[in-house]
């Protein structure tokens, strides 16, 4: 049974933020089919996007901002196999279109990438509500995603057939 959880602070109203399907690009090339990165190994680096169209002022007024506060978007990742996570730099929010984007080193990633596109409280804020988030990084949106799995080893790819013992 799935439980609620209060964050402690108001969030958005989730229709004030529209967010695009993910992009992979690897070694320069953009992966048109999502889920997979065809002969992708652990000296390709990754370049994941997604556009987020945003309902700025909706989003600070259901927040109880001001009309200055900054707000910030991030993706997020964490890689299954080597357990390691990170984020992009984050990137200040305009009214409408914004690309969010993080470069990630082959080195550091293998089996399922879990990503999270992420709206943030920024380093200026006003509140104007005593429930509105107060500190920085205060996650106000969130969109959850895993695009992307590593294939599988060569040695499942491949055909093999038992030998017989000797």
């Amino acid at each position: 049974m799935p439980s609620t959880v209060s964050l402690g602070y108001l969030t958005t109203d989730p229709s004030r933020v529209t967010a695009g399907p993910w992009s992979v690009i690897a070694g320069g090339v953009v992966q048109e089919q999502a889920g997979h990165v065809a002969d992708w190994d652990y000296a390709v680096d990754l370049v994941v996007q997604r556009e987020v169209v945003v309902d700025l002022p909706g989003l600070l007024a259901d927040c109880g901002l001001g009309p200055d506060t900054l707000v910030q978007g991030l993706i997020c990742w964490t890689s299954s196999a080597t357990r390691l996570r990170g984020g992009g730099e984050p990137l200040v929010l305009l009214a409408g279109r914004n690309l969010l984007s993080v470069s990630l080193r082959g080195e550091q990633l293998g089996g399922d990438l879990a990503l999270d596109a992420r709206l943030v409280l920024g380093p200026v804020h006003e509140a104007v509500n005593a429930l509105a988030p107060q500190r920085s990084g205060n996650t106000l949106w969130s969109a959850h995603g895993s695009p992307w799995k590593e294939p599988a080893p060569a040695s499942r790819r491949c055909p093999s057939r038992s030998r017989p013992a000797d």
